[in-house]
């Protein structure tokens, strides 16, 4: 059975309220996975800070996933010179601070619908978000993702 992937975007370009309804149903066995679903996904993709991206099966809500685009620190001291190499390919050493800030892509939610519990595995939900973040690199670059 194939799964169906919906941006918020595309969503919230037709009516708000059709995304209260379609999250509704949901709960998680996390109460912050749910909640952010619930209150701050909307407010996420307004402010254009992440991207949420539902995932229905047989138009059921099976789960969730919340796209970023991040930087993060590294300090030269504490990586070989080896991984430093590999880091000035896509990004430069900040001399001042001695680090790297290269740009990732993170997987920040990942939540399962427990209401529906058997309508996709957990495994099958990252899998499908990898799928995206691999989209979103073939389209942008990148080569990072957490």
């Amino acid at each position: 059975m194939s799964f169906e992937v919906v941006n918020i975007y595309d969503v919230l370009s037709v009516d708000e309220s059709i995304f209260a309804q379609s999250v509704k149903s949901f709960t998680s066995i996390n109460e912050d996975i749910e909640n952010f679903l619930k209150e701050s996904a909307v407010g996420f993709a307004k402010r254009k800070q992440a991207v949420t991206y539902l995932v229905f099966k047989e138009k059921i809500l099976a789960g969730y996933f919340t796209i970023a685009a991040k930087t993060f620190e590294i300090k030269s001291s504490y990586i070989s010179k080896t991984m430093a190499k590999k880091l000035e390919r896509v990004c430069q050493l900040d001399e001042d601070n001695n680090c790297y800030r290269p740009s990732a892509i993170l997987i920040a939610q990942l939540g399962k619908n427990f209401s529906e519990p058997d309508l996709i595995l957990g495994n099958e939900l990252l899998q499908i978000a990898m799928e995206t973040v691999l989209d979103i690199q073939y389209m942008a670059g990148g080569v990072i993702t957490f």
